[in-house]
C-alpha cells in the first residue's frame, strides 16, 4: 500500500454496510480530496460470498474471513456493521487491540461495553467512532465530543428512535398501532422483528451513550427505566390532540449532584414544545447546560442513507486523522460506577387513563387515594366518557401535578383494589413547555 493511501474494510454488507459502500463508490473523488489521500476498499466481509451484489461492491474484495479482513496489514480502518452483537463486539475488540481505527453503528455494543472499548482504544493509541450509533444523520456525538465540550450539561431530552416516531406520527393521524407498524415495516423503517424499537430498548441504548458522553459516567441501558409504545391506543392520541398535546417516545436524562435520573417512555408533549413537531422518521435531541443554555439538533434518524451519512463522516475523520499523523479524538474516561437516581424518586407530571365503574362517588374515591399518596390532580382532561352503558363502565382521564414516580405507582396500586376500578388504560408522562417565570410585579 502506498504512503498516500488509507485502506479500510467493511464488515457486513447489509442495509447499513451496503449503504456506506454505495456512498463510497459514488463519491470517491470527493472523499479522496477531503481526506488528502486515497481511501481504498481492501475487504468486504460477508456471510454469503456467492450472493448477487450491486456493482459498486468489488467482488474481488468480498470474503467470509472476518478476522482476516481485520488483520489485513493494508487495512487501517475497520467499519463494523455485522448486525450481530456478539460477533461485532469480538470484531471491535480485535481491531482495537491491533491499533486499527474502528467505526461502528452498533448502539447495543457501545451502550453495554463502551467503557471497556474506550479504554482499549486509548491503550492501543487508536480511536472508536460511534456517530452512526445514535440518531442517524444528526451528528450529535461529534457535537458532544468537540463543539460542546466546554459545557457542564444539565439534561438531555429527545426523540431518538425514528421507527417509533414514524409509528406514533401515523397513530396521531388516526392509524392503529398494528397498521402503523405494518406500514413502517413495508417502508423499511422497522425490522421484521421490531421488538428492540417498540419496547424502547433501542432508545435506551442511545440514551445510555448520550448520557455517558455528557456526564463521564457509564449509564448502562439496564440502569434506565424503559417503557415502549405497544400499549398505546387511538383513544390516547385523541385525548392528547383534544387537549393540545402530541404523544412521542421520549428519552430523558438529567444530571445533578444526586446522580443521573434517566427514563424512556411514551410522553404527552405540549404542542408548544419544539419536540412536538418532530414527525415521521426524524430524530431530535434537546440539550441544556452551562454556559450554552440550550441547543436542539434535528434530522433523519432511520433508514440506510441517514446512517450511511454518519458512517461516512466517521470513516473520513478516521482516515484524515491517520493522514495528519495520528490525531486522537477525545473519548470519555467513564467512572467505574454510575450514580443512578432510583426511578421511584424521579419527578414527572403524569397522564392517567382509567376504566371505572360508573357510579356515584367513583371519582371521589379515586381522588382520595391519590391525595393520600401525595398526588395532586393538575387537570381533569376529560369527564367520564361512557364506554358501556349496559355494564355502566366509563373512561376517566386526569393529569397530575409534578410528583414522584413512586408516589403515583403506590396510588395506582391502591386504586386497582377499589370496587370502582375496572382496568388500567394508560399511564404516560407529560412534558409541558418550559417558560421563564413571569415578572408578576411588572405593569406591562
Amino acid at each position: 500500500m502506498s504512503e498516500n493511501e488509507v485502506g479500510f474494510a467493511v464488515l457486513g454488507a447489509g442495509t447499513v454496510g451496503g449503504a456506506l459502500l454505495k456512498y463510497w463508490a459514488q463519491n470517491r473523488e470527493f472523499l479522496d480530496r477531503e481526506i488528502g489521500a486515497q481511501l481504498s476498499l481492501k475487504a468486504v466481509a460477508v456471510k454469503q460470498p456467492a450472493k448477487s451484489r450491486p456493482q459498486w461492491i468489488p467482488q474481488d474484495a468480498v470474503t467470509t474471513d472476518i478476522e482476516g479482513a481485520i488483520r489485513n496489514p493494508d487495512v487501517n480502518v475497520v467499519v463494523s456493521s455485522l448486525g450481530d452483537n456478539s460477533a461485532e463486539y469480538a470484531a471491535i475488540i480485535l481491531a482495537l487491540s491491533l491499533g486499527k481505527r474502528v467505526v461502528t453503528a452498533n448502539k447495543f455494543v457501545v451502550a453495554l461495553h463502551g467503557p471497556h472499548l474506550y479504554r482499549l482504544a486509548r491503550e492501543h493509541g487508536t480511536e472508536l467512532f460511534i456517530e452512526a450509533a445514535v440518531c442517524g444523520g444528526i451528528q450529535i456525538v461529534d457535537a458532544l465530543q468537540t463543539r460542546y465540550r466546554a459545557n457542564q450539561f444539565h439534561s438531555v431530552l429527545g426523540i431518538v428512535n425514528g421507527t417509533t416516531n414514524y409509528i406514533v406520527t401515523k397513530m396521531t393521524a388516526g392509524a392503529t398501532y398494528a397498521e402503523a407498524l405494518k406500514e413502517a415495516q413495508q417502508l423499511g423503517y422497522a425490522e421484521p422483528d421490531p421488538t428492540a424499537d417498540v419496547t424502547g430498548a433501542d432508545a435506551a441504548c442511545k440514551l445510555s451513550i448520550l448520557a455517558t458522553l455528557m456526564s463521564g459516567e457509564h449509564l448502562s441501558p439496564t440502569d434506565i427505566h424503559t417503557e415502549g409504545i405497544q400499549g398505546l391506543s387511538r383513544q390516547d392520541f385523541r385525548n392528547a390532540s383534544e387537549f393540545g398535546y402530541t404523544i412521542k417516545l421520549m428519552a430523558s436524562a438529567s444530571f445533578s449532584d444526586q446522580g443521573i435520573a434517566a427514563w424512556v417512555a411514551p410522553t404527552l408533549v405540549s404542542n408548544e414544545h419544539p419536540l412536538s413537531h418532530v414527525s415521521g422518521v426524524k430524530n431530535a435531541v434537546y440539550i441544556t447546560g452551562d454556559p450554552i443554555g440550550y441547543a436542539c439538533l434535528e434530522g433523519y434518524g432511520a433508514g440506510g442513507d441517514a446512517t450511511a451519512a454518519s458512517l461516512a463522516s466517521d470513516l473520513m475523520n478516521a482516515a484524515a486523522h491517520i493522514v495528519k499523523g495520528g490525531y486522537i479524538q477525545p473519548m470519555p474516561t467513564c467512572s467505574a460506577q454510575v450514580r443512578n437516581v432510583p426511578f421511584e424518586s424521579v419527578r414527572n407530571m403524569q397522564y392517567v387513563r382509567l376504566v371505572i365503574h360508573d357510579r356515584v362517588g367513583s371519582a371521589r374515591d379515586i381522588l382520595a387515594v391519590l391525595a393520600s399518596n401525595g398526588v395532586s390532580v393538575f387537570q381533569e382532561l376529560q369527564s367520564k366518557r361512557r364506554m358501556n352503558r349496559t355494564r355502566r363502565l366509563a373512561e376517566w382521564v386526569i393529569m397530575t401535578d409534578e410528583g414522584t414516580e413512586g408516589d403515583l405507582s403506590s396510588a395506582l396500586k391502591e386504586i386497582e383494589k377499589l370496587d370502582v376500578f375496572y382496568r388500567m388504560g394508560s399511564v404516560l408522562r407529560v412534558l409541558e413547555t418550559e417558560f421563564e417565570d413571569a415578572d408578576l410585579d411588572s405593569d406591562d
